[in-house]
């Protein structure tokens, strides 16, 4: 009832576990709605099904609790971490080693406080934060032409993200912004998380998010979401080498003139429109290759995304090429065909029908 009452005001649900609140989203849910549906399920099974709850064995509730701590401290998340960086990789195992033998709440509330620590200590001037701390260091500019300039000063990490953070919920996701880190001696990889998923949401309504002056601040790895600190306090590390699927890319590239990238990358404009990606979200793209065949431009990249969230979560890979037509074409998916999608008809979906090889018109 607790989350049948909330999705009536619009709130989340009241029980913040995560292999529950993983559910609606894990099973392509996109709307608040799902909560209330979610809230009447509960009820409704718990009110005619109770003998059956109370019949669940013990050892398959202990089974579930030990695979959703499995997929909490999963070896991937890790890995993830000393991608970002060395510091990253130290505070997360820190955590979780303190949660586990002196319990969650403590163990929660020293990891804050050795992340802390770290912060104060990874700028190599302490003083950048402790003078800085409580004066205002976000100014923001409503251009002419509808441009939103945001400059941040001084630093910008989870100490004071929420400056910036209320800042960007003032611009309509429609709009185009500037975000200008010149003027700051330190970017946390907190506050370049958030702005990916802020980037995401403008990315969808048409809008679009710009980050500059970053080109001064080194990083400890190339992930994109690495903290960035001034080039004097940490040398920046060299690029490493191409693969042999990425030295074959760029040699195909050259071969012929287009231009070829194989750093990641976090801004995706374009893709997530895309009904294949509609069930999942987009994560980071590489390997990216751009060039023309006469009037039509192509780009060619590795596309990174997940279905579902938390435990459900559920990594995918793709290879995409993006034609840009000169022409308006009917929007359409070619994907396997399974058995609820013979029945899309019935929902005003078409099936086109191949007049080519029959096993090819059977399984698309």
């Amino acid at each position: 009832m607790g989350n049948h009452d909330q999705w009536c005001i619009g709130g989340l649900n009241v029980v913040g576990v995560i292999a529950r609140s993983s559910v609606n989203a894990s099973n392509g849910a996109t709307m608040r709605l799902s909560n209330g549906f979610h809230g009447i399920f509960l009820a409704v099974f718990i009110l005619l099904f109770k003998n059956l709850v109370t019949g669940i064995p013990l050892p398959a509730l202990a089974v579930i609790l030990v695979y959703t701590g499995y997929k909490l401290a999963h070896p991937s998340q890790f890995l993830h971490r000393y991608r970002i960086g060395g510091q990253q990789l130290l505070k997360f195992s820190i955590t979780i080693v303190l949660t586990i033998f002196l319990g969650l709440i403590k163990g929660i509330a020293l990891g804050m406080f050795i992340t802390i620590i770290a912060h104060l200590f990874s700028v190599k001037k302490v003083d950048i934060i402790l003078r800085n701390l409580l004066k205002t260091n976000i100014l923001m500019i409503d251009e002419l032409d509808g441009t939103y300039l945001i400059s941040v000063r001084y630093f910008s990490n989870f100490f004071n993200f929420n400056r910036l953070k209320a800042r960007l919920d003032t611009v309509p996701y429609s709009a185009k912004v500037v975000v200008d880190f010149s003027l700051a001696d330190f970017v946390g990889h907190s506050t370049l998380e958030h702005l990916n998923e802020y980037s995401e949401n403008f990315d969808r309504n048409g809008g679009e998010i710009s980050i500059i002056g970053i080109d001064n601040l080194a990083v400890p790895t190339n992930h994109p979401l690495s903290p960035m600190r001034p080039v004097a306090s940490k040398k920046v590390k060299k690029i490493k080498p191409l693969t042999k699927r990425q030295e074959q890319l760029k040699q195909y590239g050259e071969d012929l003139g287009w231009f070829y990238e194989a750093q990641e990358f976090r801004t995706i404009q374009g893709f997530n429109d895309f009904g294949y990606f509609r069930t999942g979200t987009l994560d980071r793209g590489r390997n990216s290759l751009k060039g023309s065949v006469g009037p039509l431009k192509l780009r060619a990249c590795d596309l990174d995304f997940h279905e579902g969230e938390f435990i459900a979560k559920e990594p995918k890979h793709a290879g995409v090429v993006v034609i840009d037509l000169p022409v308006e074409v009917p929007e359409f998916i070619l994907d396997k065909e399974r058995l609820l999608d013979r029945v899309g008809q019935l929902a005003g979906f078409r099936e086109v029908n191949f007049k080519g090889p029959p096993d090819f018109n059977r399984r698309f």
